[in-house]
């Protein structure tokens, strides 16, 4: 997981790490000294002039907060809860800070994060293909196949490793799971057909 970066770290790692620069090339493409430069990414302490902090911010396609590291967001400034299409809940979830908000920063934008949404859609809803509707005639035998075809899919695409979670996390899963749509069908099916 990533650490919150000092200003030297933020102006080194955009130099060194994405744009592969050295000082002298910094120096030359933004026209600020390279020993500015250089005393801009030892010390914490340096004062940035608001010319060359718009400079670099400009050059980096980065927010002068982002430069600043008062934000993890490069370029977007802040949203309306509305705009993110998040309900109390969730809102809530994040402002307790009950998760670590960069692991879940970090969850967000791993790139094989549309397939896990896309098995967690499977899972949670039960969608199912057109050839499993046109075959499977009753709920019972639509769960039967969601349960034994969808499910160790998504648990294998997760690689969910349980055995290795505490009690505590195995106890949250378990929490969330039963309040979820799909636990709730399947206690209601378990009830007319307890061979479930």
């Amino acid at each position: 997981m990533h650490t919150r970066l000092t200003i030297p770290e933020q102006l080194k790692d955009l130099r060194v790490a994405e744009k592969r620069m050295s000082l002298q090339e910094l120096s030359d493409a933004t026209g600020i000294p390279s020993s500015t430069l250089g005393n801009y990414e030892k010390d914490e302490n340096v004062d940035i002039s608001l010319g060359n902090l718009l400079t670099l911010a400009d050059f980096y396609h980065v927010s002068t907060d982002y430069l600043l590291c008062r934000t993890e967001l490069r370029e977007h400034t802040n949203k309306s809860v509305s705009d993110l299409h998040l309900n109390d809940d969730a809102v809530q979830i994040l402002t307790d800070e009950k998760y670590n908000p960069r692991l879940l920063s970090e969850l967000l934008s791993h790139e094989s994060f549309h397939k896990f949404m896309t098995d967690l859609e499977i899972y949670i809803d039960g969608f199912t293909s057109p050839s499993q509707i046109a075959t499977e005639d009753t709920p019972e035998a639509s769960n039967d196949a969601y349960i034994n075809g969808l499910l160790p899919l998504f648990c294998k695409n997760l690689e969910m490793k349980i055995t290795q979670l505490s009690v505590e996390k195995k106890q949250t899963l378990k929490e969330i799971f039963s309040r979820s749509k799909l636990a709730k069908e399947h206690r209601k099916l378990r009830r007319r057909n307890p061979k479930l």
